[in-house]
């Protein structure tokens, strides 16, 4: 016999009586696997560098974002404006480190200093002894002890 109900609700099946508790057991397993057992790969840590790290000028970009909209909506710019001169005084820091680095390397005083990119190695490298933003490795060559 043909019910206008079915129509509106679909064929209703009982579920299982033990299926709420395989439920909670699988959840809980899947929990505790990725919240406690679990060991923190590369990826992870890849994951927990901050996005404004890895492009360069976005922070920046956002702030005089909001600056233009929290000036258009009369709203506080205190913040943004403190942090802006920050990054600028951050970015002059920076290239007067490069440039004297640069300088440095053009003339002819400095014997055995290597200049390169900056890697993810840089950083783990005992040889590395000044890493400039990210940007500039300088290698400074081995004194010998006589």
């Amino acid at each position: 016999m043909y019910k206008a109900k079915t129509t509106r609700t679909g064929v209703i099946e009982p579920r299982l009586w033990y299926e709420p508790y395989i439920l909670i057991a699988s959840i809980s397993v899947f929990l505790l696997y990725f919240t406690v057992i679990r060991e923190e790969n590369d990826i992870d840590e890849e994951l927990q560098i901050s996005l404004y790290s890895r492009i360069a000028g976005l922070e920046e970009h956002q702030l005089r974002a909001s600056l233009e909209y929290n000036r258009h909506h009369g709203l506080e710019t205190e913040g943004i404006i403190k942090r802006l001169k920050e990054i600028e005084k951050e970015k002059n820091e920076a290239n007067i480190k490069i440039n004297v680095v640069k300088t440095l390397m053009s003339s002819e005083l400095v014997e055995g200093v290597q200049i390169a990119e900056c890697d993810k190695k840089c950083k783990e490298n005992i040889n590395c002894e000044v890493c400039l933003e990210g940007k500039i490795r300088i290698k400074f060559p081995k004194e010998s002890k006589n």
